[in-house]
């Protein structure tokens, strides 16, 4: 069973484990039960998130839950979105040592702003983006989550990555926000001497070029609340990026191009040029203190009931676009999946 699902059950477990902890007490023999269910039922969850590291010293695994709080050891103080409650986290240990740690927060909010508020509370918090980071996080994202890129608090760790969700059956804009700390790579054997984490600027995602200028001149662009929208990866050479998205909605093209120029415009950039006519709408930008880089979005009318097609492609005039390269979810496990 993938793991984000076990995450998604045993977080729903422990929401169970709360519930019984805090439920009304009718006696000795009541709270004696419930004392009972609630050790079977984070035993449960605890069992759900459990799963071998493979240190190679045979150490056994297991996962901690801890309900309401951050394990003591922490590695740094985590921010909390204004409003955000942390419902728990679970803690991953082969033997004594501490592979990773999850936590669940619910915060007001829609992801992107959840995402946004983390992009400047991360850094304040002591972590920097990571070196392997190809894109910053930029370009489309996905329309039912909102992630963010990876975080390291240094060149061996640990990181950061974390999402955001709309909440299901939430009618007040609410987040349901993950963010997971990795304290070294997990896996069933050894690693090769050669690998390196993503916050290691000698990683071999670094050296492939993912760190490189131009996919970090892409701000992050967020659909309109209930429009589906599947990512089709990046396209990225030397002096050039280009996000791709699919979206489902009644909105025409020109009413998308305009909510998108609205967060180009909030990122900084100048519009130059635009304009939209029958299945077609786009516009023309200049980068903030970027000389010869310019960026050009387009929207149009795709094959199928309410399919709108957008691309925000960033390029230089100085190479002419002369660099090659494909990176998309099935080659790039930063990359946002559809």
């Amino acid at each position: 069973m993938p793991h984000s699902t076990l995450w998604v059950m045993a977080t729903a477990l422990l929401t169970a484990l709360t519930s019984s902890l805090l439920g009304p007490v009718n006696g000795p023999s009541s709270t004696a039960a419930q004392q009972e269910d609630a050790a079977q039922i984070r035993d449960l969850a605890e069992r759900l998130l459990t799963y071998p590291y493979g240190t190679g010293a045979g150490d056994p695994a297991r996962a901690q839950l801890i309900v309401g709080r951050l394990p003591a050891d922490f590695p740094f103080p985590l921010p909390m979105p204004p409003g955000g409650r942390l419902v728990g986290s679970a803690v991953r240990t082969a033997g004594t040592e501490m592979m990773s740690i999850e936590a669940a927060i619910e915060a007001p909010g829609t992801p992107a702003q959840i995402v946004t508020f983390y992009d400047t509370a991360l850094p304040a918090a002591g972590l920097s983006l990571a070196p392997t980071s190809y894109s910053g996080g930029g370009g489309f994202q996905s329309g039912s989550a909102k992630r963010s890129d990876t975080f390291c608090l240094g060149e061996t760790g640990p990181w950061l990555t974390l999402s955001a969700a709309e909440q299901a059956g939430s009618t007040e804009g609410r987040s349901d926000v993950r963010v997971s700390v990795s304290m070294r790579v997990a896996t069933v054997t050894p690693l090769p001497t050669s690998y390196a984490g993503p916050c290691s600027t000698q990683g071999a995602g670094y050296s492939y070029g993912y760190g490189s200028a131009p996919g970090r001149l892409l701000p992050r662009l967020s659909g309109p609340t209930g429009v589906p929208m599947q990512t089709s990866g990046m396209n990225m050479g030397q002096d050039y990026v280009a996000s791709s998205v699919t979206a489902t909605t009644a909105m025409s093209v020109s009413e998308l191009e305009a909510y998108f120029a609205g967060q180009l415009a909030a990122a900084g950039w100048a519009r130059r040029a635009g304009g939209a006519e029958g299945p077609a709408a786009w516009s023309l930008w200049a980068l903030p203190d970027e000389g010869e880089w310019q960026g050009f979005l387009t929207v149009v009318t795709a094959p199928g009931e309410n399919r709108r097609r957008l691309s925000l492609l960033v390029e230089s005039a100085a190479t002419g676009g002369t660099g090659t390269g494909i990176i998309g979810p099935a080659y790039y496990p930063f990359s946002v999946a559809p």
